[in-house]
């Protein structure tokens, strides 16, 4: 199986239960799961504590949460091969879960979308796509199991792992899979990431020739071997919008692992998709 130790962000909050859905899913009977609850127990005793029997009702709010996540995990596990929960206390969300997903030795992190179309700061499931060490799956719109993939390729190291975990999951799933590449000459960066020295017609013709020899290697097993031609444009844009037209189920991206200047400067695809993206996106590091 592509993904045998999952570690689930949960707050109880519909997201949350969605992420979880999507989580079991992809776990089956022979994954693990790990359902991760972080609190700022400072901040609820800070802002219920000063009112009369603050102090009780902010204690009876933090037990709450931690039956409702025992709960949850009772619920799951007879559907995986094994359920866990951890409650972490007092320490930013993104921080948290992918601290305790190295500890854990996660292959993936699932989180619902949150809120997006914020700034420089970026988004907390933003933060975790940046610095997780492990794929990230990212819960956003209306989630159901993929039956129908879009793995987006730059013809790089990254969008070849992606492209190799998109065809493990179409395989296992039976799902459709297809492949979509922006050529883009106003991303210059990207262009020569991609080893496509020339824009225009150029590129258009060596992205779709790479792609018709990835599409040619790709396990018989996997149902559809569907191609979406290189399209003009920005890529999160192409991205997004191909998504949405065909009505994929689930997007699959590379990350490059930038940080610091170089991300602020160049950008990040994949952090764009999971920003706009209106459905599940799977970010491999």
């Amino acid at each position: 199986m592509t993904f045998k130790r999952i570690l689930c962000a949960f707050d109880g909050s519909p997201p949350a239960r969605a992420a979880l859905a999507f989580a079991t899913d992809l776990a089956g009977s022979k994954g693990a799961i790990l359902l991760c609850q972080v609190i700022d127990r400072s901040r609820v005793i800070a802002d219920i504590g000063q009112v009369p029997g603050g102090a009780q009702i902010a204690s009876d709010a933090l037990a709450a949460c931690e039956r409702d996540l025992e709960l949850t995990r009772n619920a799951i596990a007879e559907k995986v091969a094994r359920a866990e929960c951890t409650t972490l206390q007092d320490v930013s969300v993104w921080r948290a879960l992918t601290t305790e997903a190295a500890r854990w030795r996660a292959d993936l992190v699932i989180t619902g979308a949150g809120s997006r179309h914020r700034g420089i700061i970026g988004s907390t499931a933003e933060r975790v796509v940046r610095h997780a060490p492990c794929a990230v799956l990212v819960v956003g719109g209306e989630a159901r199991p993929p039956a129908r993939l879009l793995c987006a390729v730059d013809m790089s190291i990254p969008a070849r792992n992606a492209l190799n975990v998109a065809i493990e999951l179409a395989a296992e799933r039976g799902a459709e899979l297809a492949l979509v590449h922006a050529v883009s000459d106003r991303d210059r960066a990207l262009v020569a990431e991609a080893a496509l020295v020339a824009g225009g017609a150029d590129a258009r013709r060596t992205a779709e020739a790479t792609m018709r020899r990835w599409v040619a290697e790709i396990d018989p097993g996997v149902r559809s071997r569907t191609v979406v031609a290189a399209i003009e444009g920005r890529p999160a844009d192409v991205v997004v919008e191909t998504a949405r037209d065909g009505q994929y189920d689930l997007i699959v991206v590379g990350s490059h692992g930038r940080t610091g200047i170089q991300r602020v400067l160049l950008g990040s695809v994949a952090e764009a998709v999971v920003r706009w993206a209106d459905r599940p996106v799977l970010v491999v590091r």
